[in-house]
């Protein structure tokens, strides 16, 4: 078993350290891929003629080792096109720690010809690691390449991905996958939130809250109450309708037969009238609620 460590001061040369030693710190540190904020991360455009694609500026970092490109760079693909076969072409970044390399470079690996071609990959080595930036399709005879001719790899963390764990291996990736969760989740409910005040809009706007249009629910619910207070007045008084004597002190006592008949009735009514009193408080309860919402909405808007 042997243990490394790293990095302290040295005391006659005591402490000696490779590039690797550095490299390893950085690569515990950055994930191999592209950076998102530099340049043109690493665009693959087609040329105006022939069959040429221009790569764009961009930084990449594989196994803490970086490369830039500064200018965009021409790469010419007319000696991979056939004739009679279709192919297809990858383009990628390749660090290369070998002994005889030690360098980062673009590189191309071509597929075979076929008249339904596959798309090749890039085999990885213990000294060769692969960054696939795109893969372009040259038909038979092509003479002139478009952006149809162009599948973009640089966003499938598979095959090259984008540095997003600066702070290190940490489940970054999943973090972002549970913000995007929470991002379509607050996306839902303010389609949601939407939906309800264009409900509560219309309902007021219809009569609901009280005010104007054809619903007019407001006037209806203080009519009903009305109602439910003038019959509950006049059966407290004893009140009748129909013929019979006048009525005596007590709802329904004021003689035989219909006063008695029609005063059991006008409580059997109240009862009912109870209920419906206390669904139409319900109602206006749930008014005030929507009514509250609407003008909240109204000042977040």
């Amino acid at each position: 078993m042997a243990f490394s460590y790293g990095f302290f001061d040295a005391k006659n040369l005591d402490r000696i350290y490779t590039a690797q030693n550095f490299n390893d710190y950085l690569s515990s540190l950055i994930c191999n891929g592209i950076h998102d904020n530099y340049g043109q991360c690493f665009e693959i455009t087609a040329s105006v003629n022939g069959l040429s694609v221009t790569i764009g500026t961009g930084k990449a970092w594989i196994n803490g080792h970086y490369f830039i490109n500064d200018s965009p760079y021409v790469l010419d693909l007319s000696r991979y096109a056939e004739q009679a076969l279709s192919k297809y072409v990858i383009i990628g970044i390749c660090c290369n720690t070998g002994d005889n390399f030690r360098e980062i470079s673009i590189t191309v690996e071509p597929g075979a010809g076929a008249d339904a071609p596959e798309i090749p990959s890039f085999f990885e080595t213990p000294t060769e690691t692969y960054l696939t930036l795109a893969a372009v399709y040259l038909p038979a005879g092509v003479a002139a390449l478009s952006s149809d001719n162009i599948v973009d790899y640089r966003d499938d963390a598979s095959k090259c991905g984008y540095v997003k764990c600066i702070l290190g291996k940490c489940g970054v990736t999943e973090l972002q996958a549970a913000f995007s969760e929470l991002e379509s989740s607050l996306s839902m409910l303010e389609m949601q939130l939407n939906s309800l005040s264009e409900t509560v809009d219309t309902f007021i706007n219809s009569g609901g809250g009280g005010g104007g249009g054809d619903c007019n629910c407001g006037p209806k619910l203080d009519a009903l109450e009305d109602r439910i207070a003038a019959l509950e007045d006049f059966a407290a008084k004893g009140g009748f309708v129909g013929p019979g004597p006048a009525p005596g002190p007590g709802p329904g006592t004021g003689g035989d037969g219909p006063n008695v008949w029609f005063g059991t009735a006008i409580y059997g009514t109240i009862a009912t009238m109870d209920y419906v009193a206390a669904a139409i408080y319900g109602v206006r309860a749930v008014m005030g609620v929507l009514q509250t919402l609407n003008e909240y909405t109204m000042e977040e808007d």
